[in-house]
């Protein structure tokens, strides 16, 4: 898969919102609304993940960078234009966290709904502000992709 494959398949997730929940090998779990998933790299079957959730401007806690190492597509919606796009998918990052990822449904979920399209409405209100932002935090995480140790493997 390249970059753009992978860009493409998250697009439906980026536009329509998702919520995810992570589950670590110790079995704690956290709970976030993601903004957004940007791939910085892919090599072979692995692939660098930058997300950020909403509110991600509170602190630097809330965007992430993962190496994922499996994933597992639950559901998808084949798009003539697009391709392939994920509705749910599991992922697993190289420190055995599992990330539990599901668009969100309007009618099954409006709390999350409403919570995500006032976060949209935020960030378009503040469109300069959120520009200079994401290009500062995607340069860093981008460098963290990039210079990731793979010595571990």
């Amino acid at each position: 898969m390249t970059k753009k494959e992978l860009t493409q398949r998250l697009r439906k997730m980026n536009q329509s919102g998702t919520t995810m929940t992570v589950y670590s090998d110790g079995g704690e779990t956290l709970q976030a609304m993601p903004d957004s998933f940007i791939p910085l790299r892919v090599e072979g079957n692995h692939f660098w993940l930058f997300w950020k959730s909403i509110g991600y401007l509170e602190g630097p806690q809330l965007c992430q960078t993962i190496k994922v190492v499996d994933h597992f597509v639950n559901a998808f919606l084949e798009n003539e234009k697009y391709g392939e796009q994920w509705l749910t998918v599991t992922l697993q990052d190289d420190q055995s966290r599992l990330y539990l990822i599901e668009i969100i449904e309007p009618f099954c979920e409006p709390e999350a709904y409403k919570k995500w399209r006032k976060w949209q409405r935020y960030r378009k209100d503040n469109k300069e502000k959120f520009k200079k932002i994401d290009a500062k935090m995607l340069k860093k995480h981008q460098l963290v992709a990039d210079k990731w140790d793979d010595s571990t493997e």
